[in-house]
């Protein structure tokens, strides 16, 4: 009966241990994040949770996470920085802004960007590649050919918009405790695409293909 009732005390404590650290994870609510870009083919890739790293600047190696601006519209950043971090999966340095003005579920368009990537970068010899212009510093793109130097927004299907993410009102300590993560904002588009050729006045009409699907962290709202 001893032999019984010590079972008894050690199943209880185990129980009570688990229970709080399964409480502890759920007020933190750590959600999957990830995000793939295909330039002509090639797959770039990050992919990760947030209880391993949050994907924002200054916090944790590259970044998958959107955030919304009253004034100047919802972004999605992209930024693969970072080979050697726990959430690189597979490809080269490159960063994409993704600016919505309306985000809503379906079709949403959006201007999609790279800003300050580098003369030395992929993306730099990316474009040298394609042909497009490239000053190594703002890089743009157009759903179709232009006659000017107008990109025209590239139209993203948007299949979840997430939930919001609040304070954690019992953090633990730790950075991705602080918030209680909402669901994921979730989005892709696949299609060809046109960069800028000749100078800063120049049309869009250098055509590539282009593929990018993410599942982004909200993050500040």
């Amino acid at each position: 009966m001893r032999e019984i009732k010590y079972l008894f005390i050690l199943l209880s404590l185990l129980c009570f241990f688990s229970c709080e650290q399964e409480e502890k994870l759920s007020s933190a609510n750590p959600i999957d994040y990830e995000f793939t870009v295909k330039l002509n083919g090639v797959t770039h890739k990050i992919q990760g949770n947030t209880s391993i790293t949050v994907p924002i600047p200054g916090v944790g190696s590259n970044g998958c996470y959107s955030t919304n601006y009253t004034t100047l519209g919802h972004y999605v950043m992209l930024d693969l920085n970072d080979a050697s971090a726990t959430n690189y999966i597979n490809g080269q340095t490159l960063t994409w802004n993704i600016s919505f003005d309306n985000l809503l579920l379906g079709n949403s368009v959006a201007s999609v960007s790279s800003v300050n990537y580098g003369a030395n970068s992929y993306l730099s010899s990316f474009i040298d590649l394609i042909g497009g212009f490239n000053n190594g510093s703002s890089f743009q793109i157009s759903s179709v050919q232009t006659l000017d130097y107008t990109p025209i927004p590239l139209t993203f299907n948007i299949t979840d918009l997430g939930t919001p993410t609040v304070q954690n009102p019992n953090p633990t300590g730790t950075f991705s405790d602080m918030y209680i993560w909402g669901e994921s904002l979730k989005g892709n588009f696949s299609g060809t695409v046109y960069a800028q050729s000749g100078s800063y006045s120049g049309p869009y009409d250098i055509p590539f293909l282009l593929e990018i699907d993410f599942e982004v962290i909200r993050y500040g709202y």
